[in-house]
C-alpha cells in the first residue's frame, strides 16, 4: 500500500517516472546490478534487513545513485544517522508532498557530482548557479565568522538580502543562548572536521526564531589549510510544528480514549479479535488489557447473539451508528445489557470496529418496573371504580333481603331463596372488598399494632386450615417495634399468604412465619426501587412449595392472574396483599426458585408508639332503635330508599336527600330536631361528606355523624378519623348492622 502511494504521488508530480519496486534483499541486490535508475527510495524497516544495510549495499554497488529514506518508523535520531551514513534525504511518510522535490533535488545533486567528477575545472559561474538554485540556504564564512557568500535561499529563509549579509558576522543569526554552540562548532571546523546534520535554532531579520537542520563543512585553500566554513541550512520550523501538532493530537486522542468513562473496545472486522480497550472497559468487564488482547468479541458476547450482531454491523449506514442492545458476560459470569454504538475505523493498518458500550442493565430494569407500576395503578383505578358502583347495588340487594328475612312467619319456600340471595351478595361483597383493597381505595382504620401478638393469634387459626401434612413454624423476633396499621387488613395479609403457600404444597411441606426489625439503607433501596430508607418491621412467609416460574414472577400481584386451576381461586389473593401493603406505605419483596419454594417479605414502617392490647367485640344480640331524627344523604336513589326503610323500621324519623346542597336546605328547616347525620363520603355535587359534616357542626357542635362508602380516596382516609362500628360503616352492609352503627353513634359520649 505504501509503495502504491509513493507511485501515485510521484506520478502526479514528476513527468512519467519509471519505478522498479523490490521487496527483499535478493530483489534489491539484483536491481543494483542493472544500475539503470536515478534514485533509490527505501523504507527503514524492510523485514529481513533494514534501510541502513540497503544504503551500504547501494554505496558499494552504485555509489553515484542517491538514496532517500521514506519511513514512518524512524525517529529524529535515526533520520540524522541516515544523513550521516550518506543518505541524500529523509522524508517522513506523513509528508508525501515533499517527496517529488526531494527526488528532483537528489537527482540534480547526483548529476552535479557526476559532472564535477567529469569536469573538475567547471567555471565558478556554473557552480554559483547551482548554489543559487538550491532550496537550502548555502552560507560561506571565514574562521572569524564573517559571512562571505549568501545565496537566494538564505535570503528567503533569514530575511536578509545578500548585500545586507555579506561582510557581517554570522552572530546576527544567533540567539544569545546559541553563541556557545557556535563556538564549539567553529573549533571543530578549525580542526578540519565536518559537522554532520544537526538541528538548532536561529534568528531571522524580524527577530522571529526558526528551527533549522544544518550541515557545516570546512573550506580549504589550495594548500589544504582550513580558511572558512560552508553551511547548508534547511528551515524545518513548519515540519517541527506539524510533528508537534501530530504528537499533541495523538496524545489528546489517547487521553480521550483512556479517560473516557464509557467503555470503548477496538476489534478487527474479520476476526473480531480485540486490538485495544480503554480503562473503563477493563473495569466493567473485569479482564486485564493483556487478557483482552488474547480474546475476541465472541468471548464477551452471548454466542447465539454474535451472528445477529455481526449482521447488524454490516447494515450500519455511513460506517457508524447504533448497533442495538446486546447481552454481554463479565469475567465473573454476570450478564449485562449493553447498548453498543459502533464506528468503522482503520487501526494499525487493519480494518476495525470501534464500539462504545454503555451498560443499560439498571435502566432497563427500572423501565420494566415503571411499566409494571403503571399497569398496576391502571388496573387499580379500574377495580376501584367498578367496586364502588357494585357496592351500592349489593347494599340494596343485601338490605332488602335482610328486611324480608326479618319478617315473622316467613314461609320456608321464600326464606330459603332469600338466604341464597343474601349469601351470594355476601360473597360478591367479599370480592369487591378485595378489589378495593388492591386498588388502595378501601378506608384505612389504623391503630398501633404489635405484630408478634397478631402473628400468634392468627397462627392458631392457620394451624386448622393448613392441614396435617403442612408444618407451621412461627418465629417471632424479641423486642419487635410496633406498627401503625389496620388490624383486619394485617390479618388478611397473613391469611392470604398462608393460603397461597398451602396451595403451593399439595403434597405437604413446611411454612415458616417470622418477624424481624430491620434498618433499610441506601444500598437496599438501590436493589429494591419500591423500598425506602428507615426502620421497618418485616414479616416473612417461607414455604417449601413448588415455587414460582421466572416468567410468572413479575405478574403475581396482578388481579385475576393465577396459575391455579379454575376452581382454586380468583387470582385476587396476592393482589389484595399488594394493595394492603402499599396502602400502609410498605412494600413486598419476593424470592423464589421452581421446586424450591418461595419467600414473601412484607416491610411495614415501624413506630415508637406503644400498642394497645387486642380486644374482640361481643356477639350478643342487643336491643337497638330509637326515636331520634336522622338526616340521610345518599346519591343512589334505591339505596336512599332502602336506608329510609331500614332506619324507619327501627323507630327513627328519617329526612333524606341526594346532594350536599339539598342537605343544607333540609338542615336550615330542621336543625333543632336533627340528632345525627348519615352521609356518603362522596357526594355528586362535589361536596364531600366530611365537609358537609363540618359545615353543620358549626351551628350544632354536638351533632353525631356516621359516614358510609363503597370506597374512599386516600386523601379522605388520611384527613378524617374513621372508626368502623362507631362513625363509619362500609358498603355493602346488612340492615341490622346499619341500625347498630346508628344506635351506637347516637348513644356514644
Amino acid at each position: 500500500m505504501d509503495a502504491e502511494l509513493l507511485r501515485v504521488r510521484l506520478a502526479a508530480d514528476l513527468p512519467k517516472p519509471h519505478i522498479l519496486p523490490v521487496r527483499d534483499r535478493a530483489g534489491f541486490a539484483a536491481a543494483l546490478q542493472t544500475g539503470q535508475f536515478d534514485v533509490i527510495l527505501t523504507d527503514h524497516d524492510l523485514g529481513n534487513f533494514d534501510g541502513f544495510e540497503a544504503l551500504q549495499m547501494a554505496s558499494r554497488a552504485a555509489p553515484n545513485i542517491p538514496v532517500i529514506f521514506v519511513s514512518g518508523t524512524m525517529d529524529d535520531r535515526l533520520a540524522v544517522n541516515s544523513i550521516k551514513a550518506g543518505a541524500a534525504d529523509y522524508i517522513p511518510k506523513n509528508q508525501p508532498f515533499r517527496l517529488a522535490a526531494a527526488v528532483q533535488r537528489a537527482v540534480q545533486d547526483a548529476k552535479r557530482r557526476r559532472e564535477d567528477a567529469e569536469q573538475p575545472h567547471r567555471s565558478r559561474e556554473e557552480f554559483a548557479a547551482i548554489v543559487e538554485s538550491s532550496t537550502d540556504a548555502v552560507i560561506g564564512k571565514n574562521l572569524d565568522g564573517i559571512i562571505t557568500s549568501w545565496n537566494l535561499a538564505a535570503e528567503k529563509i533569514f530575511g536578509y538580502r545578500e548585500e545586507e549579509a555579506l561582510g557581517r558576522s554570522i552572530s546576527m543569526l544567533l540567539p544569545p543562548e546559541q553563541l556557545e554552540e557556535e563556538n564549539r562548532i567553529m573549533e571543530r571546523i578549525r580542526r578540519g572536521e565536518r559537522v554532520e546534520t544537526f538541528e538548532t535554532v536561529r534568528m531571522r531579520k524580524d527577530a522571529v526564531l526558526i528551527q533549522i537542520a544544518a550541515t557545516i563543512s570546512p573550506i580549504r585553500n589550495a594548500d589544504g589549510q582550513v580558511i572558512g566554513a560552508s553551511k547548508i541550512a534547511r528551515d524545518i520550523t513548519a515540519a517541527k510544528h506539524s510533528e508537534e501538532a501530530l504528537r499533541t493530537s495523538e496524545n489528546n486522542y489517547r487521553l480521550l480514549f483512556e479517560s473516557n468513562p464509557t467503555p470503548i473496545v477496538l476489534y478487527e472486522r474479520d476476526t473480531l479479535a480485540f486490538l485495544a480497550v480503554n480503562e473503563a472497559a477493563v473495569r466493567l468487564y473485569g479482564c486485564t488489557r493483556e487478557e483482552f488482547l488474547k480474546m475476541t468479541f465472541n468471548d464477551i458476547a452471548i454466542p447465539e447473539e454474535v451472528p445477529g450482531f455481526v449482521e447488524r454491523l454490516s447494515q450500519l449506514t455511513a460506517e457508524a451508528g447504533n448497533s442495538g442492545i446486546w447481552r454481554h458476560r463479565k469475567k465473573d459470569g454476570q450478564l449485562l445489557e449493553m447498548e453498543i454504538t459502533s464506528h468503522a475505523v482503520v487501526f494499525d493498518r487493519k480494518n476495525a470496529w470501534l464500539s462504545l458500550a454503555i451498560d443499560v442493565t439498571e435502566r432497563l430494569n427500572l423501565e420494566a418496573q415503571l411499566r409494571q407500576s403503571q399497569k398496576m395503578e391502571s388496573v387499580g383505578q379500574l377495580a376501584g371504580g367498578i367496586a364502588h358502583d357494585f357496592n351500592n347495588l349489593l347494599t340494596v340487594i343485601n338490605g332488602h333481603a335482610g328486611l324480608l328475612l326479618a319478617l315473622p312467619d316467613l314461609p320456608q319456600k321464600i326464606a330459603d331463596p332469600l338466604k341464597d340471595i343474601s349469601e351470594a351478595a355476601r360473597r360478591a361483597a367479599e370480592l369487591t372488598r378485595q378489589l378495593l383493597t388492591f386498588s388502595r381505595k378501601n378506608v384505612l382504620q389504623p391503630e398501633i399494632v404489635e405484630l408478634n401478638e397478631v402473628v400468634n393469634n392468627v397462627s392458631k387459626m392457620l394451624r386448622r386450615i393448613m392441614g396435617e401434612d403442612i408444618t407451621l413454624e412461627v418465629n417471632p423476633a424479641p423486642s419487635l417495634p410496633a406498627v401503625k396499621a389496620d388490624l383486619g387488613m394485617i390479618e388478611q395479609i397473613m391469611l392470604n399468604l398462608a393460603v397461597n403457600s398451602r396451595d403451593a404444597m399439595p403434597r405437604g411441606g413446611r411454612l415458616r412465619i417470622q418477624t424481624s426489625s430491620v434498618i433499610v439503607d441506601k444500598a437496599h433501596v438501590q436493589q429494591n426501587p419500591e423500598a425506602s430508607t428507615g426502620r421497618y418491621v418485616c414479616i416473612s412467609f417461607t414455604d417449601t412449595g413448588c415455587g414460582i416460574a421466572p416468567e410468572n414472577l413479575p405478574r403475581i400481584f396482578e388481579p385475576f392472574f393465577t396459575t391455579k386451576e379454575l376452581d382454586r381461586g380468583t387470582g385476587l389473593g396476592l393482589a389484595t396483599v399488594y394493595g394492603i401493603v402499599k396502602q400502609h406505605q410498605g412494600w413486598i419483596e419476593v424470592t423464589s426458585q421452581v421446586n424450591q419454594g418461595a419467600t414473601f417479605q412484607i416491610f411495614l414502617p415501624a413506630t415508637s408508639e406503644a400498642a394497645r392490647a387486642l380486644t374482640h367485640s361481643s356477639t350478643e344480640q342487643r336491643v337497638i332503635g330509637g326515636t331520634e331524627t336522622l338526616l340521610v344523604v345518599e346519591d343512589e336513589a334505591p339505596l336512599l330508599k332502602l336506608m329510609h326503610h331500614i332506619l324507619g323500621s327501627y323507630g327513627y324519623e328519617v329526612l333524606g336527600c341526594s346532594t350536599g346542597k339539598a342537605a343544607l336546605e333540609i338542615w336550615e328547616a330542621n336543625r333543632r330536631k336533627i340528632n345525627l347525620l348519615l352521609t356518603d363520603m362522596i357526594l355528586p355535587d362535589g361536596m364531600a361528606g366530611p365537609e358537609l359534616a363540618e359545615i353543620l357542626k358549626i351551628s350544632k357542635p354536638d351533632l353525631k355523624v356516621v359516614y358510609t362508602s363503597g370506597y374512599n380516596t386516600e386523601k379522605l382516609a388520611r384527613d378524617f378519623t374513621l372508626d368502623r362500628g362507631a362513625n363509619f360503616i362500609q358498603k355493602p352492609f346488612h340492615a341490622r348492622k346499619l341500625a347498630e352503627t346508628v344506635y351506637d353513634c347516637l348513644n356514644s359520649k
